[in-house]
This record gives structure tokens, sequence and C-alpha cells, in this order.
């Protein structure tokens, strides 16, 4: 046998067997076919989440010391009639896998450019709340519909 051929060989194996440790270990999901990123943001540059929906407004307010996320919570209730309430408490260990998800922000599929008539078919004519992110030195606004 050739030593230059077994030696090309081994070295292919070696790159083969290293692509694939790569690809079985990398913990990245990938993105579902179809599916388009609205906001890209890592999640540890996530600062500020807001969410306005009807009667509700939740702010929450991310903060990192170190490794440790510090979330402030703030949810304020404004009824038709009667006074607001407004409560304040720490974010949960959830919360982590919950801004996973959120940076980046990813939709299922686009809709494209859609006309009033057909926004209106699919119930998104009016908007019913916004949700506004903060990611380092950019920020976001969106309007969510039905």
């Amino acid at each position: 046998m050739n030593t230059k051929s077994v030696l090309a060989h081994l070295l292919l194996a070696l790159g083969g067997l290293t692509l694939a440790y790569l690809v079985w270990t990398d913990d990245e999901a990938a993105p579902a076919p179809g599916e388009v990123t609205i906001f890209a943001c890592d999640p540890d540059e996530l600062s500020r989440i807001e969410l306005e929906l009807g009667e509700r407004e939740v702010t929450v307010e991310l903060n990192r010391d170190g490794d440790e996320l510090l979330a402030w919570v703030t949810v304020t209730r404004t009824p038709e009639e009667g006074e607001a309430t407004t409560q304040v408490f720490v974010g949960s260990e959830e919360l982590e896998t919950y801004l996973a998800q959120l940076a980046p922000l990813r939709a299922t599929r686009s809709l494209g450019a859609l006309s009033e008539e057909q926004l209106a078919d699919v119930g998104l004519a009016e908007p019913e709340g916004a949700l506004r992110l903060r990611c380092g030195e950019r920020s976001a606004s969106f309007q969510i519909g039905a």
C-alpha cells in the first residue's frame, strides 16, 4: 500500500469525524423550514421587554451580574372602571427559557405584504397590543393582532 494514500485517507477520515462531532454536539436549534427571523438579537443582549395587551401592561427589565440574570417584572392593570393596580416582582428561572425563545424573535412563516382586506380576513386589521424589545443599543416595536 502507498504510504501517501493511507495518510491522505487518514486525514480525510479525521476531518470527517471532526465535522460529525461538531454537528452532533451543536446545541443551537436549526430554524424550521420557512421560519423567518423578525428581530435578530442575542438573548444575553436583551435588556427590556414591554408588552401591552388591552388593560394590561407588562414590563421586564433585565440586568446581568456576571452569569446571573436579574429580572424585574412590572405588571400594571388599568381596568375601564376602578383604579389601576401595579405589581412588581422578581423574575423566575423560567424566564431564561422564555428569553431563549424570544431572542432572536422568529416567525413560523412570513405572510408577506397584505392589503387591508387580507389583514381583516385573517383577523389582523386592528392591532390589539404592542410588543417592544430593546437589545443592546437597538430597539424594535411590533403590533400584535388577534
